[in-house]
């Protein structure tokens, strides 16, 4: 990098097959001490359409097609991302048929964020969602950036919603990790936004985390829907409470937990009656 402006600046040259120092020009240019200091010198030498590109590409913190990009700019954008392509601050991909451009590394992200104010923040946060709502609607991958971007804009219903789709779309891929996040962050909207839903997603997030083996906290989140009583969902509850005592060894305390399930369960020809009746059979048979 300290080589690269050098060679901009002119201070080195390439002629004739060597490399040639102008000693005159060296001795007055300022070398930083850090490569976040001359990646700072060069962001602020791009044109105000090529920073726009910059901090576009920051927020969505994804590789984008340059026509998004041009529909928020509202001009040409190549003309910039050839600029800044030249000027090491951004790479470029084809992904299939797709032309991508992206961001090259998380030094580069951070420096980038800090030219972002408050309030612009906001506004190109709602320009990126309402372009990827328009072009990449069907792309379940562009769901967690939503989430992100509507919480940066403000937008709590939408980040609500799209944490919400995309802890299922996690979960249908038993991508357990990335689910629990997005669950506990759609957590922190439900209660105002969807209160109904809210013990719900109690018991999915103690669910993930009972077939993820940690039991005791599965347990927690059980107790915390079961403190809230409501009758439909017991069963439910009741039967997690049972497999995760069972899952540790407690057959005692499962059985008691799976027997309550059982009893809230009065259709004997459902799935959720043989499920139940099944963990408590085998609880009763270690408990000899």
């Amino acid at each position: 990098e300290t080589l690269k402006m050098l060679y901009e600046n002119r201070t080195i040259q390439y002629q004739d097959r060597k490399w040639y120092v102008k000693a005159n020009l060296l001795e007055k240019t300022s070398i930083p001490a850090k490569l976040e200091d001359l990646l700072k010198k060069r962001i602020r030498s791009c044109k105000a359409a090529a920073l726009k590109v910059l901090k576009i590409l920051c927020l969505a913190n994804c590789p984008l097609e340059p026509s998004i990009i041009a529909s928020i700019v509202k001009y040409n954008a190549n003309i910039a991302i050839e600029h800044l392509k030249a000027y090491g601050l951004l790479m470029e991909n084809n992904v299939g048929k797709r032309r991508i451009v992206t961001i090259p590394n998380h030094i580069l992200l951070n420096i980038i964020k800090k030219f972002i104010s408050k309030t612009e923040e906001q506004k190109l946060s709602r320009a990126l969602i309402e372009a990827i709502e328009t072009y990449l609607r069907a792309d379940k991958y562009y769901l967690p950036i939503l989430a992100q971007l509507s919480d940066r804009s403000k937008q709590k219903t939408k980040v609500y919603k799209y944490f919400q789709k995309s802890a299922k779309n996690a979960e249908a891929i038993y991508d357990y990790d990335s689910a629990l996040k997005f669950h506990s962050k759609s957590l922190a909207y439900e209660k105002k936004i969807n209160p109904t839903r809210y013990k719900e997603t109690l018991i999915t997030i103690a669910d993930i985390h009972q077939a993820t083996g940690n039991c005791n906290t599965a347990m927690k989140y059980y107790n915390k829907a079961l403190r809230s009583r409501t009758k439909d969902l017991l069963s439910s509850i009741y039967e997690g409470l049972g497999h995760a005592y069972s899952t540790m060894g407690h057959h005692a305390q499962a059985v008691e937990h799976l027997k309550k399930a059982l009893s809230l369960t009065p259709n004997k020809d459902t799935y959720d009656y043989i499920k139940i009746a099944n963990r408590l059979a085998y609880s009763l048979i270690l408990l000899k």
